[in-house]
C-alpha cells in the first residue's frame, strides 16, 4: 500500500504555511513551536531566537548544504538554503507586520 502525502503544492504554498505557522508562534497558540515552547533545551531556544538570522544570511545554509550533501551523499540537502531562507524571510516578515501593528490574514493552504 501507497501513501501520498501532498504537504505543499508550489513555492507560494510553502511560504503562506510558514507565515502561518510563525504567525502562530508569535501569538502563542496551542499549535507548533508555541506549544512545544516549554519542552526545548536551553540549546534549542537558542538556535530558535537565531534561526532567521541565519536562514537569511545565505551563506550559512549553503555552506551547511554542501557539507551535508557531501557527508550523507544526499543531493536533497542542495534545497536547504532554499527553503531556509523562504522559512527566514517569512518569520521576518511576520515579525516586522506585528511590530507595525499589521496583521493581515493568514491560512496555512
Amino acid at each position: 500500500m501507497d501513501l501520498y502525502h501532498d504537504t505543499v503544492s508550489d513555492t507560494m504554498h510553502f511560504l503562506n504555511k510558514m507565515e502561518w505557522a510563525a504567525t502562530n508562534a508569535l501569538n502563542n497558540t496551542n499549535y507548533g513551536i508555541a506549544k512545544r515552547q516549554n519542552t526545548l533545551t536551553l540549546k534549542q531556544s537558542i538556535k530558535k531566537l537565531i534561526f532567521p538570522i541565519y536562514a537569511v544570511s545565505v551563506i550559512f545554509p549553503t555552506m551547511s548544504a554542501l557539507i551535508y550533501t557531501i557527508k550523507e551523499r544526499k543531493t536533497i540537502w542542495l534545497f536547504h538554503p532554499v527553503i531556509t531562507f523562504i522559512t527566514g524571510f517569512a518569520i521576518i516578515k511576520v515579525i516586522l507586520f506585528k511590530l507595525f501593528g499589521f496583521t493581515p490574514p493568514v491560512t496555512r493552504l
